[in-house]
């Protein structure tokens, strides 16, 4: 009854981990909401633009180098852009000029000068393996998100110009950078970004406790089993 006991607990555990993730490439897995990225990950660093303009402003980044984090190093940049620039742009900017929607935070975006499917380069301070955004477009089309390990994820459904969703990866295979492309924009909208190597999630550490006490009364019934043998052996057990 033990034995049965542990083996639902363990596959109660992943049946959890895989309701709520999406498999990309090998060793590459998907999130698709901060909750289940934060229950596989913590201790992860932030980094988000908030308060760097005042409100219904933005601030232009010359490109190269593009915007570098202050507190963690993380830089933004745009590939093939032509020199064009990368901004910061306040929440309100566009409600303030155009007329357009408030969004949710501060972003980091593209210049109107940057050219059409220009990749957006994320470079990280350290190899990691966990990475997630908070991010828009500016039209629907599919964005392919391509890590410095080689793995590949394509979102075929992103959000609208100003609704934000999450989107998170951790993979086996340390990455220290990625690119996000979108073919009929100038990249994405960036709320906030998380990264590291993240700690032993709780998920892990519960079916990693599962499969050692499994170990562990597996080598107890050996034990036992031995002792029969040779109380049997000895005559002393019939």
């Amino acid at each position: 009854m033990l034995q049965v006991r542990h083996l639902f607990l363990s596959a109660a555990v992943f049946g959890v981990v895989l309701a709520t993730t999406r498999p990309a490439d090998a060793g590459l897995v998907v999130y698709t909401d901060l909750a289940s990225f934060e229950a596989a990950t913590s201790g992860l660093s932030d980094v988000n633009f908030n308060g760097i303009v005042a409100p219904g402003q933005f601030a232009g980044y010359a490109n190269p180098p593009g915007y570098t984090d202050p507190a963690t190093g993380t830089n933004f940049s745009f590939l093939n852009a032509n020199g064009a620039d990368i901004n910061v742009t306040s929440a309100t900017y566009y409600s303030t000029a155009f007329g357009g929607p408030v969004l949710p935070a501060d972003v980091l975006n593209s210049s109107s000068v940057v050219p059409i499917g220009a990749s957006e380069s994320i470079t990280l301070p350290a190899n990691s393996t966990a990475f997630g955004i908070y991010f828009s477009t500016y039209d629907t089309s599919p964005i392919t998100v391509t890590l410095s390990n080689g793995d590949t994820y394509i979102d075929n459904s992103p959000p609208g110009f100003g609704s934000f969703v999450f989107l998170g990866f951790t993979d086996t295979t340390p990455f220290s950078s990625l690119t996000i492309t979108d073919p009929t924009a100038s990249g994405v909208l960036l709320a906030d970004a998380k990264f590291g190597i993240p700690e032993p999630s709780s998920l892990a550490l519960l079916g990693l406790s599962s499969l050692l006490l499994a170990g562990r009364r597996r080598r107890r019934q050996g034990a036992l089993d031995n002792d029969r043998v040779s109380l049997t052996a000895s005559g002393l057990m019939v």
